[in-house]
């Protein structure tokens, strides 16, 4: 099934040429792209927080994930003791439950 939807897509999507102003292509472009890009986050302080607080949260999603099967198996005496379905589970509920209290504000 999957399959076939990439086909479907591979087909019926149209290329994204970006902007077709006459502005060369290659790298320089590139590099200018992510210079203003660049500038744009450091002096808008909006963004800047922004993406801290995003890299903070993402630094300690990834290190709970990378962790918490090994800490479990060690208190609970092995791997196969761990549930890590239903802590994901737990974990993906309580993530949405945040999300619908936060989001009035």
């Amino acid at each position: 099934m999957l399959t076939v939807v990439a086909l479907v897509l591979v087909l019926s999507w149209p290329e994204n040429y970006g902007d077709q102003n006459g502005q060369s292509e290659g790298i320089g472009a590139i590099f200018s792209s992510i210079f203003k890009a660049s500038v744009l986050c450091t002096t808008n302080t909006k963004i800047l927080l922004l993406g801290c607080s995003q890299a903070i949260f993402e630094g300690g999603i990834y290190t709970f994930v990378f962790v918490w099967v090994k800490v479990l198996s060690m208190l609970l005496g092995g791997y196969s003791a761990v549930p890590t379905g239903l802590i994901m589970t737990s974990f993906m509920l309580v993530r949405c439950i945040a999300y619908c209290l936060v989001w009035p504000l």
